[in-house]
């Protein structure tokens, strides 16, 4: 909390947004911004946000209201983080954690080719990050206009690819499974992906299973499953 204080103090004309939940705990929070700033008026500028029950509004919300999430630390934005990545978010991170929880954003940022936003060294360079987005409007541009093209471009982008990434999880699972019925000890399972599936997937790709999603919905189950198979496999 102490480090979004000073980016929103080196920030001009910047806002903080705190998601409201609970509710309960915000006077709290200002009794503790007023005692660890200066100027008070800075409390004026953190803004509570309701809580969104539909995942699609709160997306719709964040990349209308939000330019960069700071996300936190040791354990970061896991949905969260994916919400506002595929709202063309940016997300500053501090990469300096050593377990699972603290890294994902960092790993999402690598894959995403962002990796300038990961603060390897720390606090310091994690608040030095956020300061140069909010302050220099051209790197932001250059960050953001990177994140929204991995997330429209075709062939889909690996990480955003989840078709790619459900048929490659489906053959390490059978790798493992085959592994274990021959009675070979436990190993690392490795997937290599053929020439032809690394392209990613395409349009035709997204419009069947969108047609196998509606098919599902309106009862035919084994059509819809029918079709699934096909488009995985």
């Amino acid at each position: 909390m102490r480090s979004w204080l000073r980016i929103l103090e080196e920030v001009p004309n910047s806002i903080l947004c705190l998601l409201e939940f609970p509710a309960e705990a915000i006077p709290n929070l200002r009794e503790f911004i007023l005692d660890s700033v200066e100027n008070k008026s800075i409390s004026d500028r953190i803004h509570f946000i309701s809580w969104e029950k539909n995942p699609f509004d709160h997306q719709a919300r964040s990349s209308s209201l939000c330019n960069v999430m700071l996300d936190s630390h040791p354990y970061n934005g896991h949905t969260t983080a994916q919400d506002a990545l595929y709202a063309g978010v940016p997300i500053v991170t501090r990469s300096d954690g050593k377990d699972m929880a603290s890294r994902v954003s960092t790993s999402a940022n690598v894959v995403l080719g962002l990796e300038a936003l990961n603060a390897m060294g720390g606090t310091g360079e994690y608040e030095d990050i956020a300061i140069r987005l909010g302050t220099n409007s051209a790197w932001f541009r250059f960050i953001r206009g990177k994140l929204i093209d991995t997330c429209l471009s075709l062939p889909m982008h690996p990480y955003w690819d989840v078709p790619r990434y459900v048929r490659n999880f489906q053959t390490g699972l059978l790798m493992a499974w085959h592994n274990f019925i021959e009675g070979n000890p436990a190993t690392h399972i490795d997937v290599v992906e053929k020439s032809s599936d690394m392209r990613g997937s395409t349009r035709a790709t997204i419009d069947e299973l969108d047609k196998a999603r509606r098919t599902f919905l309106k009862g035919d189950e084994k059509e819809s499953l029918d079709i699934t198979r096909h488009k995985l496999t």
